[in-house]
């Protein structure tokens, strides 16, 4: 298959396929836009072979057994990294939709809970699935690079540290799923800038602190949020109030009014 260097798009899902992700996945099929290699067997690390893949758009390798760190190389997939703009996207991809009509009628892709079936838009998808494996480490925060990814699933591994900061740049963003891991610290007041989220599940994590207030969050249910240590909407538990300055000049009066009499 290393040979077959025109390839658009490689589907082995759903199979019994075991041992490593070949590593001249990478460095032969540049041109290759979908890569689907989810519930298998497949084992070992992500290698920082597939980066080379720079055409990508929807990199599904979930339900397998992988396992060590996200590569941090993964904003080298230029497709999901480049801001495309419309009239420069429909003449230059017009090519491109001829052969995908001419070889592909469809794809499935499981975003935002669930399944869809994408056809004569799928040109405009991009998506990363690397759910229901064994991964660790640090949500890189190079992936936040990837501002025209519309779906990220990393749920049900064991990543842990901080959701980074900068997630508010990926503002196409539609469906995010952080679900089942061991993600630590608050939840990135950057949310509120990403105005085309319409699924987000952050539940069953290590997550403390206030839920940022936005219209945008407030949009979810609790369903999204439990199983965290956070409270504010749309959860039910309320905040702490952090005390006021009131009680430190109560204390200071009382203070001056001890030294007056002494």
């Amino acid at each position: 298959m290393q040979n077959c260097t025109e390839l658009l798009k490689i589907d082995l899902a759903n199979n019994s396929f075991d041992g490593n992700i070949p590593t001249w996945m990478g460095t032969s099929l540049s041109n290759l836009r979908f890569l689907f290699l989810g519930s298998n067997k497949l084992s070992g690390e992500i290698t920082s072979s597939i980066c080379q893949l720079s055409s990508l758009q929807i990199l599904d390798i979930s339900d397998n057994k992988l396992s060590g760190i996200i590569p941090k190389c993964i904003d080298y997939f230029t497709a999901m990294a480049t801001k495309r703009y419309l009239p420069q996207f429909v003449w230059g991809e017009l090519k491109y939709s001829f052969l995908m009509r001419a070889f592909l009628e469809s794809a499935s892709v499981t975003t935002k809970g669930s399944e869809f079936q994408y056809d004569t838009i799928l040109p405009l998808v991009t998506n990363i699935d690397l759910s229901k494996n064994n991964l660790s480490g640090d949500i890189p925060k190079e992936i936040t690079n990837l501002v025209e990814l519309r779906s990220l699933n990393l749920s049900r591994n064991h990543l842990k540290g901080l959701i980074p900061d900068s997630i508010g740049n990926m503002k196409q963003m539609e469906s995010l799923d952080f679900s089942l891991n061991s993600i630590s610290g608050e939840v990135p007041g950057s949310f509120t800038s990403i105005s085309s989220l319409n699924y987000l599940n952050l539940s069953y994590n290590d997550l403390t602190g206030r839920i940022p207030e936005s219209t945008q969050l407030l949009g979810f249910n609790e369903s999204s949020f439990i199983g965290n240590k956070l409270c504010g909407r749309p959860l039910t538990s309320h905040c702490r109030k952090s005390p006021g300055p009131t009680h430190k000049l109560e204390d200071q009066d009382e203070n001056d009014d001890k030294s007056k009499i002494e």
